[in-house]
């Protein structure tokens, strides 16, 4: 799966819609190569979306109530295990749910 292109093209785009984003660009090589992360801001919600270039992939979401973060969902994919359906349930969690 080219989870840029799947990104890119079906989870950003729906994404931008609802949700302030800060795309962040790191220059220094990490654990799992090169790293392009997407903040996502909204009044209720912040989320992370890591994507490595090894492709791996993390995927976090926070809910905001009164003075307290509360993480929701959270999970690190690697590049054998990732399919377009972790990006579609972690849109349903970040639209819906909580």
């Amino acid at each position: 799966m080219d989870i840029f292109n799947f990104f890119e093209n079906v989870v950003y785009p729906r994404v931008i819609e609802k949700f302030g984003v800060v795309q962040v660009d790191f220059e220094k090589e990490g654990d799992f190569g090169y790293l392009t992360r997407f903040d996502l801001y909204s009044n209720k919600k912040t989320a992370t979306i890591e994507l490595w270039s090894s492709h791996w992939v993390g995927l976090e979401i926070y809910k905001l109530e009164n003075r307290d973060i509360d993480i929701i969902y959270n999970k690190m994919i690697s590049p054998d295990e990732v399919s377009e359906k972790d990006f579609f349930e972690f849109m349903e969690v970040l639209f819906n749910g909580n």
